[in-house]
């Protein structure tokens, strides 16, 4: 993101990178723990070294960024910025700092801690909202990514509480809260106190529960963007959470992850605690930020076959340049698959890329981030509008989990999250509702969209799958197949659809959309604007113009007898708890 292959690293302007200051950011803090955890075994001469290394490749540029001087240039923009960047940065400088503050007599590196937790308080702290959703991504928060396609292994425990075998490693980007967490922790450690830090955004202990709710059962609700492919981090923040903020169910449930060991998980790990994470934590939970609101619906926090379902709606600016259009996106985990699922990044050397958020930008001509390659509904061949506000709709019959790890639930056991996404639609519709919910106990999902738009040319309901699709004769049936298992998605009550039937698309840009930029070309070959979607179909619905009811119906097939039902016709703004019953 900004570098150039071509130019080998640690060669001018500056040896640790300045211009992607997240480089510099780490390279302070590396040198930093290394003075720290060695400093007996460096004689003087190379602790002398190593305090000069980080004075004048860190701490310098860290300065000049913090205190707006003149030649910090373009390298202090992420002092302004409430994301991962910001977090990063800070925490690299002040740990960097806090390793020689003792023995510097210059003062640069007290002046660097003073700056940089004052900088941070009042940009890294406020990337939570006030709901807990952290303002970039799910993965620059930090969870678990998908590089190679849309499903994932498990991550729960399993019915005996036991571990499952551990799936493939996996690519993570472990940014924003891992920051925040480490220039904490290292001011407590060298001070007793981190100034404020950690209580400067009174929601920020609420990302816990983002962090929980955001992860299916094979994987995370990862809209947007999900970084550069990394192998060396983990979510270790939330045991340093479960003790800052008096919430031992972050360190239960991070305990149990399959990245939980490594030295900072270690240190900040409380012994004492126990019990079920689980315990007690609803099933549902609305995170109802405009800026991006969304919902997380489960059957279970213990069974890793059981379902999961996340949809969206929220604002599409405001996010670091880090999100998608996709006002109306979903995933849905069943039988231990992720039936529909996103794709993630695109290219990030990509041209113009990170160019900015506005309706015209590059940004949306690039297919995983245009509304085309999310799970949602595309009128006339075109993209969302970015500044649209959807409003929602959230209820939930308030099922909890006790300790034990098998759930059971009562025939009333139901949520729903609807949307209306009208205006992200400009003049080419007058409606666009969407509402997805449970049925039958939770072992079925309804995906329900009303669309008024007379006048436009197309509408095209669309949903992304790593499955193999076999549709029916009369195109009202879509058998989804991963590993030996089913999922059959149908079109139900379709009076109000005439005409609906599913079909199949590759996922790709439509021949329509305006051409790529010019691609860069690095060591004499070209980047790729738009990497190939390799194992991934679009499940489709083509309509005209005109005004429909759509009601799709996700039935996983169940080995536990379970019986499916076809829910009754009902307009979502009529949706409550009992009207499906």
């Amino acid at each position: 993101m900004g570098n150039n292959p071509d130019v080998p690293f640690g060669v001018s302007p500056t040896r640790w990178n300045a211009a992607h200051f997240l480089d510099l950011a780490e390279l302070t803090s590396a040198f930093g723990i290394a003075y720290d955890w060695f400093y007996d075994a460096f004689d003087d001469d190379k602790k002398s070294q190593l305090r000069q290394a980080i004075v004048e490749y860190g701490l310098n540029y860290c300065d000049a960024a913090l205190t707006g001087a003149s030649s910090a240039g373009a390298y202090s923009w992420w002092t302004s910025v409430n994301g991962n960047w910001n977090c990063v940065c800070n925490a690299g400088c002040t740990i960097g700092a806090l390793a020689i503050v003792d023995e510097d007599t210059t003062g640069i590196a007290q002046r660097v801690i003073d700056n940089s937790v004052t900088n941070a308080k009042g940009n890294c702290a406020t990337a939570v909202y006030d709901d807990g959703t952290w303002t970039e991504t799910p993965n620059y928060w930090c969870v678990k990514s998908d590089f190679a396609g849309i499903s994932l292994p498990p991550l729960a425990p399993s019915a005996d509480n036991s571990h499952s075998a551990p799936p493939p490693p996996r690519l993570s980007r472990y940014f924003g809260t891992t920051g925040f967490v480490e220039q904490s922790a290292a001011l407590v450690s060298a001070y007793g106190t981190d100034s404020g830090l950690a209580t400067a955004n009174p929601d920020f202990h609420l990302t816990g529960l983002y962090h929980m709710y955001v992860q299916g059962m094979t994987s995370l609700f990862n809209y947007a963007d999900h970084g550069p492919n990394k192998y060396s981090a983990n979510a270790n923040s939330m045991i340093y959470m479960g003790t800052t903020y008096d919430e031992p169910r972050y360190t239960l449930y991070q305990r149990d992850r399959i990245d939980a060991s490594e030295p900072f998980g270690v240190f900040y790990y409380d012994p004492a605690v126990t019990g079920a994470w689980w315990n007690g934590l609803p099933l549902d939970r609305h995170f109802p930020n405009p800026a991006s609101d969304w919902a997380s619906i489960r059957s279970s926090w213990t069974d890793n076959d059981g379902l999961y379902v996340a949809a969206k709606a929220g604002n599409m600016t405001g996010h670091q340049t880090h999100g998608d259009i996709d006002a109306g996106d979903f995933v849905l985990d069943a039988l231990g698959q992720r039936w529909a699922g996103e794709l993630g990044s695109g290219n990030y050397l990509s041209t113009d890329y990170f160019s900015n958020e506005t309706q015209t930008s590059d940004r949306w001509l690039y297919y995983r981030k245009r509304t085309e390659g999310q799970n949602t509904i595309v009128i006339n061949r075109e993209n969302q509008l970015v500044d649209a506000e959807p409003s929602t709709q959230f209820g939930t019959s308030n099922d909890t989990q006790g300790d034990s790890t098998v759930m059971t639930l009562n025939s009333q056991s139901t949520a729903f999250y609807t949307m209306d996404m009208t205006g992200a639609y400009g003049g080419t519709a007058s409606t666009v509702r969407r509402g997805i919910r449970t049925l039958n106990q939770r072992k079925q999902v309804l995906l329900q969209d009303e669309i008024t738009a007379p006048n436009a040319d197309n509408v095209q309901w669309r949903m992304h799958t790593n499955a193999t699709i076999s549709i029916s004769s009369d195109g009202l049936t879509a058998t989804l197949k991963l590993a030996d298992k089913t999922c059959e998605v149908s079109l139900v009550n379709t009076g109000a659809a005439a005409g609906a039937k599913f079909s199949t698309a590759d996922p790709v840009r439509y021949t329509t959309d305006p051409a790529l930029p010019q691609q860069p070309t690095f060591d004499g070959e070209q980047e790729v604007g738009d990497q190939e979607n390799e194992g991934t179909t679009v499940l489709v619905i083509d309509l005209p113009g005109g005004t429909y009811s759509l009601q799709v119906l996700f039935n996983p097939q169940w080995d536990d007898g379970t019986t499916l039902v076809t829910p009754p016709s009902v307009a979502i703004a009529d949706w409550t708890l009992e009207s499906h019953n």
